[in-house]
């Protein structure tokens, strides 16, 4: 029995593959190609990451000023081209944000920007807001509260070793060792030959993931790098077939726009495994669980206990938007759909999908 998220489908997928016959409920959420993962071409990932920064253009603009920070007249274009030209200004000059008593002074850049901007991709209902708030601070030319987020993301090293019982603490890091020093490990041996390139290769290939997605297309290119001249091979690999007859349907389940795993993933490897279903959930960012929704938890519920599909076609809505919140309030709901939501609502706000190229943020 397993619920994979993300990376955890292409797990989920493998196995199913390999060991079809001991599947007894399996839920894949947020697909990964496994045609396009494994081998390491990394291309069919971005078929939606412009289209939910439109989103953010859209509801910023439904929303209101007071609601969206950002917010420009002469609606969602208006405040797209806003954002093209706040851009090339920070492109051009940079922000300056003093130190305070609690960090030290920043510089806020390009590159800080396009980040700030992949999180929002990731996480809209949690992170919209945010980027509206920060975004119109840099227009007027003030980081301040800019830099409070990016100082949010660093660790103090433990200042003595007798506190540090647990080695593997966030608390007691190395100086330049990080938790996410794991995944490249991961990426460039799950891959074939992803270490063999040349500049003129990777120049190419940035630029086929740039005209895929100008929000993240670069960032995207970065997860190829850190797999330059990468020597490592796995021990043991699995070329596919990526398909098979399991002993119980699997469920796949896909964002109506997802990030990085669009859910035209989630339709052709629903196809590869005998009567699997496919529940779409019609929210922006990566996985259902960046969209709290009582409908997809009730489907997922049913299939775990009773091993039941939701009938094809299904879809499910979310219960809150970016800027609007939630759609009803707890106390008009039924007492059993109020208790589901709080559990999801929770287990959205614990949840945390690492994309490939984490260790690039600020």
């Amino acid at each position: 029995m397993y619920w994979g998220f993300s990376y955890g489908t292409a797990l989920g997928t493998l196995f199913a593959s390999m060991y079809p016959g001991r599947i007894d409920r399996m839920v894949l959420d947020g697909v990964l190609d496994a045609d396009d993962y494994f081998p390491g071409s990394w291309l069919a990932s971005l078929a939606d990451t412009d289209t939910i920064l439109g989103r953010f253009f859209l509801y910023c603009y439904q929303a209101g000023r007071d609601s969206c920070p950002f917010w420009h007249e002469g609606g969602p274009q208006a405040i797209h081209e806003a954002y093209e030209e706040l851009l090339t200004q920070i492109s051009n000059d940079p922000v300056a944000a003093p130190g305070t008593r609690s960090r030290g002074p920043e510089v806020i850049n390009w590159t800080d920007l396009k980040l700030l901007v992949k999180d929002a991709l990731y996480s809209p209902l949690k992170n919209f807001p945010i980027m509206a708030t920060l975004m119109e601070e840099l227009a007027r030319g003030n980081g301040s509260q800019f830099a409070d987020y990016k100082n949010k993301f660093r660790k103090d090293l433990c200042s003595s070793p007798h506190l540090c019982d647990d080695p593997f603490s966030q608390e007691c890091i190395l100086p330049g060792w990080s938790a996410y020093d794991a995944l490249p490990a991961i990426l460039c041996t799950d891959a074939s030959d992803t270490g063999s390139f040349t500049m003129d290769d990777f120049e190419q290939y940035w630029q086929v993931l740039r005209n895929q997605s100008q929000a993240t297309g670069d960032y995207w290119a970065a997860t190829r790098l850190t797999c330059a001249a990468w020597q490592a091979k796995a021990k043991h690999r699995f070329n596919g077939p990526f398909a098979g007859n399991t002993s119980h349907p699997i469920l796949f389940i896909g964002n109506m726009y997802d990030t990085v795993t669009p859910i035209q993933n989630a339709h052709k490897m629903t196809t590869r495994f005998s009567g699997s279903g496919l529940l779409q959930q019609n929210s922006e960012g990566h996985s259902s669980f960046t969209g709290p929704s009582v409908c997809t938890a009730k489907a997922v519920r049913a299939y775990f206990q009773s091993g039941a599909l939701p009938p094809s076609g299904t879809t499910c809505d979310p219960d809150a938007l970016p800027f609007f919140g939630f759609n009803a309030s707890l106390e008009s709901r039924s007492e059993s759909d109020t208790a589901l939501l709080r559990t999801v609502i929770d287990a959205s706000e614990r949840f945390e999908v690492i994309p490939p190229a984490a260790l690039y943020h600020a």
